[in-house]
């Protein structure tokens, strides 16, 4: 192809084409900039929200250590203290039953335990479990019977041992119903 223009309008072609270029250019690098600049703001906000956010987690946690390790030993060791201190006031149904087990002589035998538990509070002040056993049972002659209720009453942990004025009736083969109160020793 062949330009037969002039070259004064070649030369002013070629300068507005290099005009064009340069704005062009120009242009895209201040949209560049423009982006950069977004973009260098956008993460200069989320990591001063992160600063922020972890800034105020120290100073809660420097809040929460406020109380001392000591002061916090002190607490736990006053939470374990009260525990031990419901612990020991509770009556073992166990031991209870062991207890009843060793009073009960070879010809008395037992058809039903029912255990109640009662909760007060003592002469002292302290809180304080106790409770209410019954028993049925059969014991071959009234002197089984009786030693049975003997070896409850001599038992420092049962009290109030009540066996009704009609087991006495029969002297053989007799079914009883025992109740007594069991307190708490220290």
């Amino acid at each position: 192809m062949i330009n037969l223009l002039p070259p004064t309008n070649k030369e002013a072609l070629k300068q507005e084409e290099t005009f064009r270029l340069t704005l062009i250019l120009g242009i895209l690098s201040i949209l560049f900039f423009l982006c950069l600049s977004l973009l260098m703001l956008s993460i200069r906000i989320y990591v001063g929200g992160e600063i922020e956010t972890q800034r105020i987690v120290v100073e809660s946690a420097r809040k929460g250590q406020e109380e001392s390790p000591f002061q916090k030993i002190r607490t736990l060791n006053g939470d374990i203290g009260s525990i031990n201190e419901f612990y020991a006031n509770q009556v073992k149904v166990s031991d209870v039953m062991r207890r009843i087990a060793n009073a009960m002589p070879q010809q008395v035998h037992l058809t039903s335990i029912n255990y109640t538990s009662l909760s007060g509070t003592g002469r002292s002040g302290q809180r304080s479990e106790h409770g209410r056993v019954s028993l049925a049972g059969f014991a071959a002659g009234a002197e089984d019977l009786l030693a049975f209720r003997d070896a409850i009453e001599q038992d420092e942990v049962f009290e109030n041992a009540l066996l009704p004025p009609s087991t006495w009736v029969v002297a053989q083969n007799i079914d009883f119903p025992l109740s007594f109160d069991i307190r708490y020793l220290q």
